[in-house]
């Protein structure tokens, strides 16, 4: 009865929505890219939605930094003879060394590289290149999370800073703000991983997470679910026939719940149909979940 008690008195942990790309899109339009602090503001944004980063690995908490937070020194852009460059066309890969995080304490550094995404802003390295503009002459020993402000004067960006303009991109496409934050960034990072067929091994790995965690930020995106029905209608519709199927057939099986409202026959009748209707389905069921763009595997 105790125990009973006090799982009545725990909340439901409520996950923040991940971000989309035409959240992305509308971030990137609020801001003005003649501005140092809009400038930063997005490299910001691309790091923490391309590396899915934490929070505290790049932004500041308040007035405080983690003694692990990302330095400018730690940040990288190398052209295709791997040779360090800061000039945009030039630059085809952005590498970042992550000096440790609250799943790494003590550990070696770790080290992150990713190439141009094909987008034009949607892309880690144009992140880094408005990053590195942004901080002007600022020493490489500081924070990244520290730039140069129209006035010449050091800015520093903040998790609330970050929280304020994805709200903002929220509300414009008539999403609910309360359900974004910064962490929206990394769970969105994820979600599209896993939506283009990344395996989750990768994922956890690119995510330096220690235990499978991640795995519940592997939610597909509204725009996910159009590009999937309209792709791969027929794979979709077979597959969701079966499992329909599957799933009648399981609830049918248990009579013993079913016979306080239904005759013994019905039950019966009802049960061989839907095992009929599933094995039916059932030789396309390899061939679907193989080629599934998920990722999803037998």
């Amino acid at each position: 009865m105790l125990l009973k008690g006090i799982n009545c008195l725990d909340q439901p942990v409520r996950h923040k929505a991940p971000v989309s790309f035409r959240l992305m899109d509308k971030c990137f339009e609020s801001l003005n890219m003649s501005r140092p602090s809009d400038q930063a503001l997005w490299f910001f944004v691309s790091l923490f939605f391309f590396f899915l980063l934490r929070r505290s690995e790049i932004a500041s908490l308040g007035k405080k930094f983690g003694w692990f937070a990302l330095r400018a020194e730690d940040v990288s852009l190398l052209d295709y003879h791997g040779s360090a460059t800061v000039r945009a066309q030039e630059a085809t890969s952005v590498h970042i060394r992550l000096r440790g995080s609250k799943t790494n304490q003590q550990g070696e550094p770790t080290l992150r590289m990713l190439n141009r995404s094909g987008h034009a802003f949607l892309c880690p390295v144009f992140g880094a290149l408005c990053l590195f503009k942004a901080r002007s002459s600022l020493p490489a020993i500081i924070p990244v999370a520290v730039s140069v402000n129209a006035h010449d004067q050091p800015n520093c960006v903040s998790s609330t800073a970050i929280s304020k303009v994805i709200r903002q991109a929220a509300v414009a496409l008539g999403e609910d703000p309360a359900a974004f934050s910064p962490h929206s960034l990394r769970s969105g990072g994820t979600a599209h991983m896993y939506r283009t067929g990344v395996d989750t091994l990768t994922i956890q790995f690119h995510g330096r997470w220690a235990s499978d965690t991640f795995k519940q930020y592997t939610r597909l995106c509204k725009e996910s679910v159009e590009v999937l029905s309209s792709k791969d209608h027929q794979r979709l519709k077979i597959g969701m026939k079966l499992l329909i199927f599957e799933s009648y057939r399981i609830c049918f099986l248990k009579k013993k719940r079913l016979s306080y409202f239904l005759p013994a026959k019905v039950v019966k009748s009802m049960t061989t149909l839907f095992v009929s209707l599933a094995c039916f389905y059932s030789f396309k069921l390899h061939s679907f979940f193989k080629s599934f763009p998920l990722g999803i595997t037998m």
